[in-house]
């Protein structure tokens, strides 16, 4: 479970017309991804850990390449660099 949040984003993720979402934790240094199943639960969690240096701000949902499944970047406020998640 996340003990405190830094963004919050949502959208279709995997491409499958249902509400998804993904939630950053500056305070784990995680990145949670939760499917949408069709009868308005979540699959089990998805968590990326990132590495301890990454100051995670800001959370942006994007579609950033070729592929028809939204993409989400985090802003690293320590390094003011993007992560890229495709």
């Amino acid at each position: 479970p996340l003990l405190a949040y830094s963004s919050i984003g949502v959208g279709h993720f995997n491409n499958d017309h249902r509400t998804d979402v993904v939630i950053s934790s500056n305070y784990e240094k995680s990145v949670v991804l939760l499917l949408a199943h069709a009868n308005r639960t979540f699959q089990p969690s998805v968590v990326h850990t990132m590495p301890t240096q990454i100051s995670l701000s800001l959370l942006y949902t994007a579609h950033c390449n070729a592929d028809p499944h939204l993409d989400f970047v985090l802003l690293n406020s320590r390094s003011s660099k993007l992560e890229l998640f495709l």
